[in-house]
């Protein structure tokens, strides 16, 4: 019985959720969202990838490093939480698709989910080679603002992810109305909106006119 039990601890899958955005800046909305998932999911850790250019969002202020920089000094007291730079150090497009398909070689033995706002998954059928991602991970989509109800279920999306074994989950998180473009926009970098060290970075570095 006892080796039977070390063997279940063994085989079991780690649930690794996954991050992505620009964050310019990460916040502290972030940060709730990330803890939220981890506790709520039974994840075993989050990755925060940053990307190098969004596809289908404006452009960063930012630099790449200086918003690698940021997600570590944000996460940097949080035991499950990780900075992964994949995105930044690739020729190549900030495809979810390839992302995946990356961490996958890194550990094929994991259990991948990616967590996407209301607004991404709305347009997910516009995501590269989106059909291929459902063979790679489970969608877990949350609310962007404090409309929670406001997520569109999308059918084919659904579809496309059970039948390749995976599935979309719908956050039930009560929503922290925080957005990096409002940061960016009100030039008032408040207490409760981003950790004291990101403060003292875009400071340090005059990022978003301060």
């Amino acid at each position: 019985m006892a080796m039977q039990w070390l063997a279940q601890i063994i085989m079991a899958k780690k649930r690794l959720g996954i991050l992505g955005g620009a964050f310019d800046p990460i916040h502290n909305g972030h940060l709730a969202l990330a803890m939220h998932c981890l506790q709520a999911y039974a994840l075993d850790a989050i990755y925060f990838i940053p990307t190098q250019t969004p596809i289908l969002k404006e452009v960063c202020v930012a630099k790449p490093w200086q918003r690698a920089a940021m997600i570590a000094l944000a996460i940097s007291q949080h035991k499950y939480f990780y900075l992964d730079t994949r995105e930044l150090t690739r020729d190549s497009p900030s495809y979810a698709l390839l992302t995946l398909q990356s961490l996958q070689e890194t550990d094929n033995q994991a259990e991948w989910i990616w967590i996407l706002g209301e607004d991404a998954f709305n347009d997910f059928t516009k995501w590269y080679r989106w059909q291929e991602i459902a063979h790679c991970c489970d969608l877990l989509v949350v609310p962007r603002n404090l409309a929670m109800l406001a997520i569109t279920a999308q059918p084919i999306v659904e579809a496309c992810f059970v039948q390749a074994g995976h599935a979309v989950h719908y956050s039930s998180m009560p929503c922290v109305d925080i957005a990096s473009r409002v940061i960016r926009a009100a030039a008032n970098l408040s207490v409760g909106s981003l950790p004291q060290s990101v403060r003292h970075f875009i400071v340090e570095n005059h990022l978003y006119g301060f």
